[in-house]
């Protein structure tokens, strides 16, 4: 490993504060998915919560995976505890009513399942909402459900595998033919059946995830990435390529395994070099947007993991640990934004953690921000071990949680 002025206490400090924004944004009063300036400025004027916007059942889905992951590595404040754990037994339930099962009789193939459109209030369903449904529900699993584990993802496994193309990449949208969002939605497909492989070492799972990655890289390849959202595309291509890189290796494909990290690491040097977005905000801190920032963080989190785990090249370790000393601090400086705009009236004392847009856009807070800063964190616990230091005192702020209807806004 690189060596690094980070600390694990740094890390640490920074997860257990931006956990308690997190589970105001899963408080039934936040309503979240819409920007914390909104939030205050109707919990002034007395007028009531806006309509969740469309993208918002996805984002639900994903940020029921954050706080399921926060609760499992037990970095999580105390106080913010209550919210969190109502948010991931909501995700449990949710799935009784929201996974729809078709089989088909005549060819004997296994059952598939896709997620109700009606159930998430959205007008469309795709293979994003099973593959991070999927990550969600392993996150959130415990061993005293009702309904055990396999007998959810396994169907919305097949739903994905029934929806790849001879050339790798999916059918986007099970209702449609439409292609829009590929960029992102085939990515996060791969991602949850690549998790999927990997919790039930299925080999099918396994090669439907290599088969995938290959399409996705060619289209990058191919220029067909649209610059406006390269970044997106490489954080989740790389968190994709890590999970189909373990799941080809326990299938025993080693070969298979090193080019998928091989491929995470040529695409995750883009995010880590001088132009990136994490050498690009210890530069220009006040230009920098929060997302990139965050999202770029994880995909150098994964690669960094991966090329430890092949014995990676030192100037190539030295340059992600050199971006991701450039992006924690960025976070932890919206963070301050933040807490700074709160305790002085220009934020809801639930947002005090929070990840503004920017670092002059302190309000404009959403959850998909903040589950990627806090996913980013989370993956760095375990590269940055922890040292003999005694526990900083964290101020957090007195926000009682009434999570009683957490279920109405999870789902």
């Amino acid at each position: 490993m690189a060596s690094s002025s980070l600390s694990h206490q740094q890390l640490r400090d920074v997860l257990v504060r931006a956990s308690l924004t997190l589970a105001w944004f899963v408080d039934p009063r936040s309503k979240g998915f819409c920007t914390t300036a909104e939030v205050a400025q109707q919990a002034h004027s007395g007028v009531g919560p806006p309509a969740l916007p469309s993208a918002a059942p996805l984002r639900i889905l994903a940020t029921a995976a954050t706080a399921g992951h926060l609760l499992s590595a037990e970095v999580a404040s105390p106080s913010a505890m209550v919210a969190l754990t109502d948010a991931v037994a909501a995700t449990r339930a949710f799935a009784a009513d929201a996974i729809v099962v078709r089989r088909d009789e005549q060819t004997g193939s296994p059952p598939w399942a896709f997620l109700s459109a009606r159930a998430l209030g959205d007008s469309c369903t795709s293979v994003a909402h099973n593959g991070i449904f999927i990550v969600a529900l392993i996150r959130c699993s415990t061993a005293d459900a009702a309904i055990p584990l396999e007998e959810l993802i396994t169907p919305l496994a097949e739903g994905i595998a029934r929806s790849q193309r001879s050339d790798g990449t999916f059918r986007i949208f099970f209702d449609s033919h439409g292609d829009d969002s590929w960029e992102l939605y085939g990515l996060e497909a791969i991602l949850g059946i690549g998790i999927a492989a990997l919790h039930s070492g299925s080999t099918s799972y396994a090669h439907v995830a290599w088969h995938a990655l290959l399409g996705y890289k060619k289209r990058f390849d191919s220029g067909r990435v649209r610059p406006m959202v390269a970044i997106f595309f490489i954080n989740w291509f790389v968190q994709a390529a890590r999970a189909t890189s373990q799941a080809m290796a326990i299938i025993g494909e080693h070969i298979a395994s090193r080019a998928a990290s091989d491929m995470a690491c040529d695409m995750a040097d883009t995010l880590a070099g001088q132009a990136g977005p994490l050498q690009a905000a210890a530069r220009e801190p006040e230009s920098a947007s929060t997302v990139e920032v965050a999202c770029a963080l994880e995909g150098v989190a994964d690669a960094y993991s991966l090329a430890c785990k092949y014995g990676g090249d030192v100037p190539r370790l030295g340059l992600y640990m050199s971006a991701i000393e450039a992006g924690v601090a960025h976070l932890a400086r919206v963070q301050a934004a933040s807490r700074e705009a709160a305790t002085n009236g220009l934020l809801p004392v639930g947002a005090a953690y929070g990840f503004g847009a920017s670092l002059s856009a302190e309000g404009q807070q959403r959850c998909d921000i903040i589950a990627h800063a806090i996913t980013a964190l989370l993956k760095l616990m375990p590269l940055i071990p922890p040292a003999e230091v005694q526990q900083e005192s964290i101020d957090e702020p007195q926000t009682p949680y009434d999570s009683s209807s957490v279920n109405e806004l999870m789902f």
